[in-house]
């Protein structure tokens, strides 16, 4: 599942709305092949947790969260990867956020173009 945002593709003599479907893909393992998510909305929440009985017990408590990791579309076809980290504290609270802004070295219409669907006359 995902959804499907829309950008301003360069369309010969004018601009259309290009609506490009995106979705959520994940997998557990080194090796393991990432496969599509049950949501709807294009939006990954992750949590990685540790067992704090290093003797192998079941105290089990998330170490971090990845909030709302998602690819944005600029206007222009930016596409930019965003969501924040969040190292949870080993008394539950939350330690300092980071944010993740990535922006990709292509544009959705640069890529798109390479990708084999140039732009339509």
């Amino acid at each position: 599942m995902g959804i499907t945002k829309n950008y301003n593709r360069a369309k010969d003599p004018a601009i259309n709305s290009t609506g490009i479907a995106l979705r959520a893909k994940a997998a557990e393992g080194a090796a393991a092949v990432p496969a599509d998510l049950a949501g709807a909305d294009g939006i990954m929440q992750i949590a990685f947790d540790a067992d704090a009985d290093e003797s192998g017990g079941t105290d089990v408590q998330d170490l971090f969260k990845i909030n709302n990791l998602q690819v944005n579309l600029g206007s222009n076809g930016a596409v930019t990867l965003v969501g924040t980290i969040v190292p949870i504290l080993g008394d539950g609270s939350d330690g300092t956020a980071v944010a993740i802004n990535e922006t990709h070295p292509q544009t959705m219409d640069a890529w798109q173009t390479a990708a084999g669907r140039p732009q339509q006359p």
